[in-house]
C-alpha cells in the first residue's frame, strides 16, 4: 500500500444564467489525517447546468473536513454543490 486513496469530486453548477466561470481552478481537502497538496481540478472552468466529475489520487486524509477551492480567472462562479467520495 502507498497510503493514497481515489477520490471522487463531483461539482454541480447550478441552470442559472452567468453561475459558470471560466479560468483554471485549484483544491485543496482537509481531513482528519491531514491536508492535501493543492491540485488543480479545471484548467477551462464550468459551464451553467453542468456536473463535472474528476478522480484524483491522495493521501488517505481521514475523515474529510473542509475543502478549499480557489480560482484564476472568472471570479462570479455560483456552485450548486461539491461531492467528494
Amino acid at each position: 500500500m502507498d497510503g493514497k486513496k481515489l477520490y471522487k469530486i463531483i461539482i454541480e453548477t447550478p441552470k442559472i444564467k452567468g453561475a459558470g466561470a471560466t479560468g483554471e481552478f485549484f483544491m485543496k481537502i482537509k481531513g482528519s489525517s491531514g491536508m492535501s497538496e493543492e491540485f488543480i481540478i479545471s484548467s477551462f472552468g464550468f459551464k451553467d447546468g453542468a456536473t463535472d466529475i474528476f478522480s484524483r489520487r491522495l493521501k488517505d486524509l481521514g475523515e474529510l473536513e473542509k475543502i478549499y477551492v480557489r480560482n484564476i480567472g472568472f471570479y462570479n462562479y455560483i456552485c450548486k454543490r461539491f461531492t467528494i467520495e
